[in-house]
C-alpha cells in the first residue's frame, strides 16, 4: 500500500501534545502535584502556603511547558513536517522523504492508536512513532492498515 502524506507543524504539535497529555503516566503525575498541593496547603496553613503555592503553579505551567518543547522540538526537525511517501506491506513501514529514508519491521512497533484524524504507531517505550493521516487514506486503505496493526503483539 502506498501513501503520500504532508503534516503540517502545527497539527503535528497539536497532535503531540494531545496525545501525550492523554496518556495515564501525564495524567497520574498532573494529579500527585495537585495532590501534594492540597496536602502542602493542609499542612502548611495560611503560616506556609508558599510550598502548596509553588506545587500548583508547577502543574498548570506543565501542559504549557509540554506544548512549548513540543513545538521546538517540531521547528527544530524539518523531517517531522517534510512530505513523506509511505509504503506499508508485509515486512513494515517505509517512509521516503526529500533527502532521507527509513525502513522500519513491525516488530518495532508496539502499541498503536486510532482517533478520528489518523493512527499513531509507538515505536519502542518513548511513546514516539509515525502519525498517519487518515485524510491521505481511503476507507480500503484504512481497513488494511488496522489490519496490519491488530496482528502487532
Amino acid at each position: 500500500m502506498q501513501l503520500s502524506y504532508q503534516i503540517k507543524g502545527e497539527e503535528l504539535v497539536r497532535r503531540l501534545v494531545r496525545r501525550r497529555m492523554s496518556q495515564r503516566a501525564y495524567r497520574f503525575s498532573l494529579s500527585f502535584f495537585f495532590l501534594s498541593a492540597l496536602v502542602a496547603f493542609l499542612l502548611g496553613g495560611s503560616a506556609n502556603p508558599y510550598p502548596g503555592l509553588l506545587l500548583v503553579l508547577y502543574a498548570v505551567s506543565r501542559p504549557i511547558l509540554l506544548r512549548s518543547s513540543i513545538a521546538r522540538m517540531v521547528r527544530t526537525n524539518p523531517t517531522l513536517t517534510d512530505p513523506i511517501s509511505l509504503t506499508v506491506d508485509d515486512a513494515g513501514l517505509k517512509a521516503v522523504g526529500p533527502d532521507w529514508q527509513t525502513t522500519v519491521p513491525w516488530r518495532h512497533f508496539h502499541r498503536w492508536a486510532e482517533d478520528s484524524s489518523g493512527f499513531f504507531i509507538e515505536r519502542g517505550t518513548t511513546g514516539i512513532g509515525p502519525m498517519i493521516p487518515k485524510s491521505a487514506m481511503t476507507d480500503e486503505q484504512q481497513r488494511v492498515m488496522r489490519e496490519y496493526l491488530a496482528a502487532l503483539h
